[in-house]
């Protein structure tokens, strides 16, 4: 891992546009030098936890490349969310500046908390990131160096980032947007602009005043961005990048066909990544061709095996190590000379565009609960990232759509009043549901 960390300092342009500062390749080597200086004073080392929140500042450049140079273990939150992961793995150190004397006013150390309590990781854990799919309590998986190494050794190439400019859109407490977007971003050689709003003016005046030529993204920014007449047109003119965490719908498909963006797929346990698109080929389903692990398909799901493979999961605070096997997941897949096709998962949920993975059950036991009205709720996906809702009592759609709650901007279709279909036993058929019927 230090030789590909090493190659940052030999990036001679800018490499990181924060909102209040841009970032060297020298400045941040420097920075991270500082910290890890620091962090081996106060007792962090391969036995304990350094917990950060993901805030796009300084302060968590510099301590991402520390910990990975010094190989101390860090569990990265959601901005703003320390106390809840705090909470999942209690030997964790928290450090951030929204603690009052930890560091100044550059992200550089002042008072860092001594490191008291000791972990019992697997050997090698680097990254302690939650699932990018987790509605709810988080599913946490133990990253190794050698698995993020072999991410961005077998992807990089492929990707082509040297001397282009992104325009960074994903969070960096998940692996898709930390290793391939900030990292890829740092290693080699791209620069990333990171603006910290997201509305149409503000995007148009990053991109004209960076000149920002490239773009990884889940699907819900480029639908957004296709319904703008200037990004549209900024879309199409890209160089590319990874477009991935959710499927593609029809539409967006349609929009992009003939552009430079390519199809990734992965998920947290694999590192990030798993498989590629070629550059241009945008279908529904469609997953790409493998690379940097082996796969195979056994009556339907989706196994891999590879460097890439997570060391373990922390799940109701205790530590499981992954099997370094073949890996089952839940994805149900098959393959042609193109490559893997998703179709769907065999516990039924579902991915939303931006990302987040739906369990169809958990949401029709609590619209049954809060809609009195309806003995019975179908939830399935509905053209590649939203939502379709069957109930079966009289409502009004309105009725419907406000039990959903945050979920509301993802419904695009509900059909009240309508036959559940059920099996002699009365579980419901889902199969008999089409994804856009």
């Amino acid at each position: 891992m230090r030789s590909l960390l090493g190659r940052i300092s030999q990036q001679p342009d800018s490499l990181v546009v924060l909102p209040d500062r841009i970032l060297t390749g020298a400045s941040i080597v420097a920075g991270a030098k500082i910290w890890a200086k620091q962090l081996k004073l106060a007792g962090y080392n391969q036995n304990t936890i350094l917990l950060i929140d993901a805030s796009k500042t300084p302060s968590f450049i510099y301590l991402l490349i520390a910990c990975l140079w010094e190989g101390i273990p860090l569990l990265i939150s959601e901005p703003k969310t320390l106390v809840d992961f705090k909470h999942l793995v209690p030997e964790s150190h928290p450090i951030s500046n929204s603690i009052p004397g930890v560091m100044d006013e550059d992200g550089l150390p002042q008072n860092i908390p001594s490191a008291s309590k000791q972990s019992t990781l697997p050997w090698g854990t680097s990254l302690i990131l939650a699932s990018s799919g987790s509605l709810g309590t988080p599913k946490l998986y133990c990253l190794g160096a050698t698995g993020i190494e072999s991410c961005l050794r077998t992807h990089l190439p492929y990707l082509e980032v040297h001397g282009r400019s992104f325009l960074c859109t994903l969070p960096w407490h998940h692996c898709f947007g930390l290793i391939l977007d900030l990292l890829g971003a740092l290693i080699g050689g791209a620069l990333l602009a990171c603006p910290s709003k997201f509305d149409n003016e503000t995007i148009m005046n990053w991109i004209e005043r960076y000149e920002l030529d490239s773009m990884n993204a889940v699907p819900l920014m480029p639908l957004r961005f296709m319904h703008s007449f200037g990004l549209g047109h900024w879309l199409r003119q890209c160089r590319g990048g990874i477009l991935g965490g959710a499927g593609l719908s029809q539409q967006l498909c349609q929009f992009l066909e003939g552009s430079q963006f390519r199809i990734g797929y992965g998920m947290t346990e694999a590192s990030c990544g798993i498989s590629l698109g070629e550059i241009g080929y945008l279908k529904p389903g469609y997953l790409g061709k493998p690379i940097g692990c082996d796969v195979k398909i056994c009556d339907g799901r989706l196994s891999f095996l590879g460097q890439n493979l997570a060391l373990g999961t922390i799940d109701s605070y205790s530590v499981k190590p992954i099997p370094q096997t073949w890996h089952v997941t839940q994805d149900m897949v098959f393959e042609d000379h193109n490559g893997l096709w998703f179709r769907g998962r065999s516990d039924h949920s579902f991915k939303l565009a931006n990302g987040k993975l739906v369990h169809p059950e958990a949401l029709e036991n609590q619209l049954m609960h809060q809609l009195k009205a309806i003995d019975q709720a179908i939830i399935t996906e509905y053209d590649s990232g939203f939502i379709q809702i069957r109930v079966s009592g009289f409502l009004t759609q309105t009725e419907v759509l406000d039990a959903m709650g945050e979920l509301k901007p993802y419904v695009k279709k509900i059909l009240t009043n309508s036959d559940i279909p059920l099996d002699h036993k009365g579980a419901k058929v889902r199969e008999r549901l089409t994804i856009c019927d």
